[in-house]
């Protein structure tokens, strides 16, 4: 999820495992990132619960966003 935000972009996040309290952890983590939740939706492959999230435009959300990304610059690379 991480190196899909660092994108900048829009992201649609879904897993057929997902539960309610997955997601709310996943929007959590992703806040703390600079992003907010938007939309939880049940679609995609087997009826799988799809999230919407999408940057937070606010100066709160910037701050709080470079902070992390700065503690913690590695957070979107693909762990080998």
């Amino acid at each position: 999820m991480l190196r899909l935000i660092a994108s900048g972009q829009p992201v649609e996040l879904t897993s057929p495992m997902a539960s309610v309290k997955k997601l709310a952890h996943l929007a959590f983590v992703a806040q703390q990132f600079g992003y907010e939740y938007l939309d939880v939706k049940q679609g995609g492959r087997n009826n799988a619960l799809v999230m919407l999230i999408a940057p937070d435009p606010s100066p709160q959300a910037r701050a709080r966003a470079a902070q992390n990304w700065a503690q913690y610059p590695d957070a979107g690379c693909e762990i080998n």
